[in-house]
C-alpha cells in the first residue's frame, strides 16, 4: 500500500474546523473510514462535539472511543487504528506511523497560529521526510 502525508498550512480557528469538517464529510459521503487521532480526551470531546454541531445543515455520525468498532468515522485518543481506516487526521502532537497503523494516508495541519505549533508540525515533518514518506501540501 502506498502512504502519503497530506498537509494544509492553517492559522485560523477558522481555517482548521473548516479542514477537518471537509475532509470528515468528504469520507463519509464516500462511505470511507476515517479516524481522528487526538493528543487527550479533553480534544476528542471537542471534535466530537463539532462533528455534531457541523455542518451547519447536518451532523457527521461518528464515535468518539478507545476501544474498537467497525464505525465511519472515529475519534481516539488511542495510539491504535481502531476502525480499521485506510485515512487519519492527526490532530495529536506526535507523528503517526502509516506502516504500523496500516494507513495509506495521513491528513496533518501546519498550524502557523503560534511558534509552539509550529514548532509541533516541524517535528511531525522531520518524521515524515526520514521515513521517506511522500509530502503533499494540498493548499
Amino acid at each position: 500500500m502506498s502512504q502519503k502525508i497530506l498537509f494544509a498550512t492553517l492559522s485560523s480557528s477558522a481555517e482548521k474546523i473548516r479542514f477537518l469538517i471537509k475532509v470528515a464529510q468528504d469520507h463519509f459521503n464516500k462511505n470511507q473510514k476515517l479516524i481522528i487521532f487526538t493528543s487527550d480526551l479533553k480534544t476528542a470531546e471537542f471534535v466530537d462535539h463539532l462533528l455534531w454541531s457541523e455542518p451547519k445543515d447536518g451532523f457527521l455520525p461518528h464515535f468518539i472511543t478507545q476501544t474498537f468498532i467497525d464505525e465511519c468515522i472515529v475519534i481516539t485518543s488511542e495510539k491504535s487504528n481502531l476502525n480499521s481506516a485506510k485515512a487519519a487526521f492527526n490532530l495529536g502532537l506526535e507523528p503517526l506511523n502509516p506502516q504500523t497503523l496500516n494507513l495509506s494516508h495521513i491528513f496533518e495541519i501546519e498550524d502557523q497560529s503560534s511558534p509552539e505549533k509550529g514548532a509541533i508540525f516541524k517535528k511531525k515533518l522531520t518524521f515524515y521526510q526520514k521515513s521517506r514518506l511522500p509530502i503533499v501540501s494540498i493548499n
